[in-house]
């Protein structure tokens, strides 16, 4: 939804908001592959519904001045995102195990199967934006822009992580390193950016 208004001649304010949902719905099955004396488990009983939602809003406020007729222009603009990530999971059936089949015993079976909720993720965009035009001439524009852009994220799956993971041992004396971890160079931290920009636009 965009919203226009002009209280005067040298003043344009407007407003947006957008809101986005989307809803997957999965259906899965808990198995274990099998060994040499045990055939494997892949039972009905065991499946699993998961309902992944995510919700997208957003809003905006900006206005347009003209600051000296035909020779100072400004425009300032905020805009706010935030994006919100559920994944619920149930088990539609009474869950079955058998210590006669898969690798595990019939209790760890039964504890691998149970269906559990993912934690619930959520990130945020802030962004301000200012410009000012100065019209030197006709045909000749000086814009000096300045922006900030602040970005806030909660995900189990990377808080705590880093580019490069320290190499550690965990209680199985399995060694983990930064080798086994790819980022491609993108970092997960929250972060705050400045940018300045000037410009010369000549029209012909």
């Amino acid at each position: 939804m965009d919203v226009t208004y002009e209280p005067s001649e040298i003043l344009t304010l407007f407003g947006n908001y957008s809101v986005e949902k989307t809803v997957t719905d999965m259906h899965l099955r808990y198995r274990e592959s099998g060994s040499i004396t045990k055939l494997p488990l892949d039972l009905a009983a065991n499946d699993w519904v998961s309902t992944a939602e995510d919700l997208t809003d957003g809003f905006g406020l900006g206005a347009n001045a003209v600051l000296i007729k035909k020779k100072l222009d400004l425009d300032a603009s905020f805009a706010f995102t935030r994006s919100r990530g559920q994944l619920r999971a149930s088990n539609p059936n009474t869950i079955v195990t058998d210590g006669t089949k898969g690798t595990n015993t019939a209790a760890t079976q039964g504890a691998n199967a149970v269906a559990r909720d993912y934690p619930e993720t959520e990130n945020e965009t802030h962004k301000w934006l200012a410009s000012l035009k100065w019209f030197l001439v006709e045909n000749l524009t000086l814009r000096l822009n300045y922006s900030y852009e602040r970005y806030l994220a909660k995900d189990y799956a990377i808080d705590g992580l880093s580019v490069w993971q320290p190499i550690v041992t965990d209680v199985n004396n399995y060694v983990l390193n930064s080798n086994q971890y790819v980022f491609l160079g993108w970092s997960p931290e929250n972060y705050d950016a400045h940018t300045v920009g000037l410009s010369l636009t000549y029209k012909f």
